[in-house]
């Protein structure tokens, strides 16, 4: 009986429902009773504790087409929408993608107390050119997979995404050519390497 739950674990505090409209119908009613009564009754207990908490909620779903399919209770859409921020698609935030796509590398190498890698020009690009329909959490899991592939100090280049997952793109006049790519070729004229050896292995790459 000890056992709090999430509301009561919130108390004085913010509880985030993520995708709010995938909640179970009976969750939805249980949720509507403790924002309407401001109250929560434990598991086991017959009494009423009072709550003060700050409910945020998110999804993906149009919660307005929803109550009017008669798929989300229009009391509860009324309760949870006092103040309503509608986020566009990440395909519509492409200047956004370089902001994000570091945050989320400096997130993942702080355990490890190293400087996250820095995105090359070039896989900015084709991270760019990509529609991402998963929004944040496919960059996110992108993301991930290329900081696996990277190997080395240098900047993380378009090489380094994943050939399945490699977001097609029709680079601008320049645009070819990213840091990576640029020290490999000086790299193979100094060593005296031949135009067509370094076109044969760049085709074959």
């Amino acid at each position: 009986q000890d056992k709090q739950g999430f509301l009561q674990a919130s108390h004085g505090g913010t509880l985030f429902l993520d995708e709010v409209a995938e909640l179970p119908l009976a969750m939805k009613v249980k949720l509507l009773r403790v924002i309407q009564e401001k109250s929560v009754r434990q598991d086991g207990s017959n009494e009423e504790a009072p709550i003060d908490v700050r409910i945020v909620s998110a999804t993906h779903q149009d919660l307005q087409q929803l109550v009017a399919s008669g798929d989300c209770r229009q009391d509860l859409f009324y309760r949870l929408a006092v103040i309503e921020l509608k986020m566009p698609p990440l395909r519509d935030m492409h200047d956004d993608i370089p902001i994000v796509a570091s945050a989320i590398l400096a997130r993942l190498t702080k355990p490890m107390q190293v400087s996250p890698p820095r995105l090359s020009h070039g896989a900015l690009k084709a991270l760019q050119s990509y529609s991402f329909p998963g929004n944040v959490r496919e960059l996110s899991q992108l993301v991930r997979r290329i900081a696996c592939h990277h190997v080395g100090d240098g900047p993380i280049t378009a090489g380094d995404i994943p050939g399945s997952e490699r977001p097609v793109s029709t680079p601008d006049s320049g645009d070819w050519c990213d840091e990576g790519f640029e020290r490999s070729l000086k790299r193979a004229v100094l060593m005296g390497v031949n135009l067509k050896t370094i076109t044969d292995v760049t085709v074959e790459a």
